[in-house]
């Protein structure tokens, strides 16, 4: 009798557990509730939930002020939670709480004497299918003249903009726009899913970088997209033509679907001096490691190896 009930508590146990997974699955999402896999596809759990950040180091040439400056930029992706009211990291983690894939984008460069410092972080839902907004995007920007900072959050009807800056005819102005593609979330969409990237005309807010460097209102503008195949790699393609601006990304066809380089053609300088120049980044070395806890000086090698300055 006693090894009828021992058999039976373990067959109802594995018919609960298969259940669960069967619920879990249901549609082809699992449920926020799951404490490792978010995501469909198993290589993308794989990679993305082993406790660590995938860190990449790009050569840049970045134009500014009507001259190609040399300079340095990290991509760093890393998976998160967030909470669903305050769109910040979810320490007290529970079902609510939604899996993102976050990129920390740092650009640093100089123009002559004094040096620029660029940060995006931008945070997009895993369940990119159901959630195809990012639920925030920052942006800051330091250099010798002054400093900014803008913002757009995810609400329920629309995006809040926000921008604190130094300049004039900017200052401190907060905008509501309609529910819109970002340039900034291509980023996270290629590593989530690229078949998601919209085709076409559409209409986009351009990277805020691009905007803070311009000058121009957070808003939408029209642009065809397009992504093509290049040998083992894709390419996808913004065209920005009322801005007289054109983007592009190159990225490996295959999972994690990497980031090997981007471009952007964009008019620079001012006046009758101004030019259409080429800002470009190569990526040039990536690795896969928690750098939360490479935090003491004896961790400085690192650095070396991936060839930061």
């Amino acid at each position: 009798m006693k090894k009828f009930n021992w058999i039976s508590a373990v067959s109802i146990t594995a018919i609960l557990a298969i259940s669960t997974i069967f619920i879990s699955f249901k549609n082809g999402q699992l449920s926020t509730d799951l404490s490792a896999t978010y995501h469909p596809e198993k290589e993308f759990n794989d990679y993305w939930y082993q406790n660590s950040a995938e860190i990449t180091r790009f050569d840049l040439k970045q134009a500014r002020y009507g001259e190609i400056r040399d300079g340095e930029a990290v991509m760093i992706f890393v998976s998160e939670h967030l909470s669903p009211q305050e769109h910040i990291k979810a320490y007290n983690r529970n079902g609510k709480d939604i899996p993102v894939l976050k990129l920390n984008f740092m650009r640093n460069f100089k123009t002559g004497l004094y040096p620029y410092s660029v940060m995006s972080s931008i945070f997009t839902p895993v369940d990119i299918k159901s959630n195809p907004h990012s639920l925030r995007n920052t942006f800051s920007m330091q250099e010798w003249c002054g400093h900014v900072f803008s913002m757009i959050d995810l609400g329920q009807h629309g995006l809040s903009a926000k921008l604190h800056s130094y300049f004039p005819n900017e200052g401190d102005k907060s905008v509501e726009l309609d529910k819109a593609f970002q340039e900034d979330e291509i980023w996270n969409t290629i590593r989530i899913d690229h078949l998601v990237l919209p085709i076409g005309e559409i209409s986009i807010i351009p990277s805020m970088q691009h905007l803070r460097f311009a000058h121009l209102p957070i808003e939408q503008y029209t642009a065809n997209a397009s992504k093509t195949l290049e040998g083992n790699s894709l390419k996808y393609t913004v065209d920005y033509k009322q801005l007289n601006r054109k983007f592009s990304v190159w990225f490996k066809s295959e999972h994690p679907f990497s980031i090997i380089k981007w471009e952007e053609e964009v008019r620079s300088g001012f006046g009758s001096a101004a030019k259409i120049l080429k800002t470009e980044a190569v990526a040039k070395s990536t690795k896969m490691l928690p750098y939360w806890t490479k935090n003491a000086n004896s961790d400085s090698y690192l650095r070396e190896e991936m060839g930061f300055e």
